[in-house]
């Protein structure tokens, strides 16, 4: 299924359920759920959040071996509501996209969440880390 598809079926389901009255911030994707006790699946697995940050795509990778799929999720919506507050974004932003699945390249990786950090804390310093990577690679090209 394409993204174009994809979004239409999205959108046909809100629908369906009312919820295309209410802004939709994230859309979860999974097929495991990682809160289950210790699973046999390589470090390299876990949620990805796809998000657009400034204008651009960026990548989030929440490993399995650091977290469980809720403290994924719930850390996911952090950062998307936290790109939609700082880049001022409305109503019509686009919604966060969580999938379980392997690093893309560049992926800013969210690790166990620090002692005394909140999570929109955490969400925040994850943004500015996705935002000071995509400078960094644009200075190295």
């Amino acid at each position: 299924m394409n993204a174009r598809s994809l979004r239409s079926e999205v959108k046909r389901l809100a629908a369906l359920v009312g919820a295309d009255e209410e802004p939709v911030h994230l859309v979860t994707l999974t097929v495991v759920d990682a809160s289950a006790g210790q699973m046999d699946l390589p470090d390299d697995t876990g949620h990805v959040l796809a998000y657009r940050v400034q204008g651009r795509p960026a990548s989030f990778f929440f490993p399995f071996s650091s977290m469980s799929s809720a403290q994924a999720e719930e850390l996911a919506l952090a950062i998307v509501q936290h790109a939609r507050k700082t880049e001022r974004l409305g109503r019509r932003s686009p919604a966060g996209l969580l999938d379980m699945t392997f690093p893309s390249p560049g992926a800013v990786t969210a690790e166990q969440l620090p002692a005394a950090v909140s999570i929109p804390d955490y969400a925040a310093a994850l943004y500015q880390q996705a935002i000071e990577a995509r400078h960094e690679h644009t200075q190295a090209h």
